[in-house]
């Protein structure tokens, strides 16, 4: 009846036309229900929410395994989709459609959601993979059903990042990673470590004279972007998502930076750092430092390359990066 019954309210119709699905639904209903007008308002109940939509009945959300398996068993019969190795449902109801996928989870079974719109009306689909596999053809073809299928950029109320994600599943697994500050040889040069590693590069090679800097005492909690992507690899890996701060828990000063560049580089740094006003912050915050204290715990996460490293790392990049292009014949523009 929920697959292509119509329940007013005193009277029940089957509009189904298979033969046998008539014949067994005349059965059904003399023996359960005698054949008595009485039961109409509770089917009604049962089988409409009170926005008239046709829903799940409670009876059914509530019932044991075998009897969720053959309800589902019977929709299909009266209204599933006969094509294809998979089971395909369609309904304009969107509370029936959240039900069965709800009965398909409890089965343990994946189910990807489809709405469409068609002469004025929103149709949802659901449809399952068979569960039989026919031969390997396409197999390389199949998507696991928690794959995001589409990401929307949705224009946010406040200054944040928010998307529209859809999976095969309509299930999405999703936490915040608070990634403190990263660098690599890849770090632009307006921020202050890339800065300090390319003028140290720039004066060994004769390309620049000097570096102008401002506070050399704000301390910061700098990592390596490489230690930082294995852990949002780990993070991606957890059955359940969960928040988590990603940083080395030490914090250096610019001048640290500055002493490991120029010594790596084998440059004064008297005769070519230059303190400048102009790059001092009004509202400066002196210290930054994270707390990545759960990521090691859950996710068993640590950086491998420290401070010194880094900066040495991000110097050789540099030289090499400089290097190259006098190789060719061309002097970078002079910071």
């Amino acid at each position: 009846m929920v697959a292509d019954g119509c329940i007013s309210t005193h009277q029940a119709d089957f509009a189904n036309h298979d033969d046998g699905s008539r014949f067994r639904i005349t059965q059904l209903w003399s023996r359960l229900f005698l054949a008595r007008a009485s039961v109409i308002p509770w089917l009604r109940e049962q089988l409409y929410a009170p926005s008239g939509s046709k829903q799940v009945p409670p009876l059914i959300l509530n019932a044991d395994a075998g009897a969720r398996r053959a309800f589902l068993d019977g929709y299909c019969a009266g209204d599933g989709l006969k094509r294809g190795n998979g089971a395909s449902i369609k309904t304009n109801s969107p509370v029936l459609a959240q039900g069965l996928y709800w009965l398909y989870h409890l089965e343990g079974q994946p189910a990807s959601v489809y709405a469409e719109r068609r002469s004025g009306k929103t149709y949802y689909q659901l449809n399952l993979p068979s569960l039989a596999r026919v031969g390997a053809k396409g197999q390389h073809l199949r998507r696991d059903p928690a794959e995001v299928r589409r990401v929307v950029d949705i224009p946010p109320e406040v200054d944040e990042w928010v998307f529209d994600l859809e999976t095969e599943s309509g299930v999405f697994c999703a936490g915040v990673g608070r990634i403190v500050v990263h660098n690599s040889p890849r770090r632009g040069l307006e921020f202050v470590t890339r800065k300090i590693t390319w003028h140290a590069a720039a004066i060994k090679l004769g390309l620049a004279g000097e570096v102008r800097l401002g506070n050399l005492e704000a301390e910061r909690d700098w990592g390596f972007a490489g230690d930082y992507t294995k852990a949002m690899w780990l993070m991606l890996q957890q059955d359940q998502p969960e928040d988590f701060v990603i940083a080395t828990g030490a914090a250096h000063s610019v001048r640290e930076c500055v002493e490991i560049a120029f010594d790596h580089a084998g440059v004064s740094i008297d005769d070519h750092v230059v303190l400048d006003p102009a790059f001092l912050r009004p509202a400066e915050v002196e210290h930054l430092i994270g707390d990545a204290s759960k990521a090691k715990r859950i996710l068993g996460w640590e950086p491998e390359v420290n401070f010194e490293q880094l900066i040495r790392m991000m110097v050789d990049a540099d030289l090499a990066l400089l290097g190259a292009t006098l190789g060719r014949g061309r002097a970078p523009l002079r910071r």
